[in-house]
């Protein structure tokens, strides 16, 4: 029994210490043509990759209009992911550390960002994304979930 224990907590010790890549290879599953159906619009999320960058865009279609809503990167700053954000019509674009990571999903974070100061992309299989904005807005806690079909 001590032996299965002593084994047990090897392993676990190993697991906790053990360093998963955050490199933009492991989410590749980001990659492509997202799009969801809102009001009326299709809004398109699109991400390419471009040396070792993920590159995204946010746009808002209605029939033959196009309006830029954002643009995105994720790359790698001191062997971490980093998101960073810029909105159509803001000075400053926001910088968003990874919090958390798993194969299907990672989250980014900025305490400071006026909101969202959480940013999270999950993977759910059979082409479909999910993204989480949420945090504090003037005192008052926000959370929107957009849902994704990725496009052929």
């Amino acid at each position: 029994m001590k032996r299965n224990f002593i084994f047990l907590a090897a392993i676990l010790l190993m697991y906790s210490c053990s360093e998963e890549a955050k490199t933009t290879a492991d989410i590749q599953w980001l990659k492509g043509d997202w799009s969801r159906e809102f009001n009326g619009n299709t809004q398109l999320e699109s991400w390419g990759l471009d040396n070792d960058v993920l590159k995204g865009t946010s746009v808002f279609i209605n029939g033959f209009d196009t309006t830029e809503m954002s643009t995105f990167t994720i790359n790698s700053q001191n062997a971490e992911l980093q998101l960073t954000t810029s909105e159509v019509g803001f000075e400053n674009d926001v910088v968003y550390n990874i919090q958390s990571f798993s194969a299907d999903s990672i989250v980014f974070y900025n305490s400071s960002s006026d909101w969202p100061q959480s940013i999270t992309y999950k993977n759910i299989g059979n082409n479909k994304l999910d993204i989480v904005i949420d945090g504090h807005d003037r005192g008052m806690k926000k959370r929107v979930q957009f849902n994704y079909t990725k496009q052929p």
